[in-house]
């Protein structure tokens, strides 16, 4: 492989980096910002997935969901 074919297979593993890591943000009212990946929800609850573990949070403690 040329260095030319290295430095672009490089440019294009980096920009994808970002979509293999990314995860959702759950803002709750108090100020707290909740990091992981959005699993579900009903009419009382999102589920998220933090660190391995699927936590539950009452949609009144919810300001925001980012995608």
């Amino acid at each position: 492989m040329s260095s030319s074919h290295k430095i672009m297979a490089s440019l294009i593993l980096l920009c994808l980096m970002p979509l293999l890591a990314s995860a959702d943000v759950l803002m709750l009212k108090d100020g707290q910002a909740v990091t992981g990946r959005f699993q579900g929800a009903d009419q009382s609850a999102v589920r998220f997935s933090v660190d391995g573990q699927t936590r539950s949070y009452p949609i009144s403690d919810i300001n925001s969901i980012t995608f």
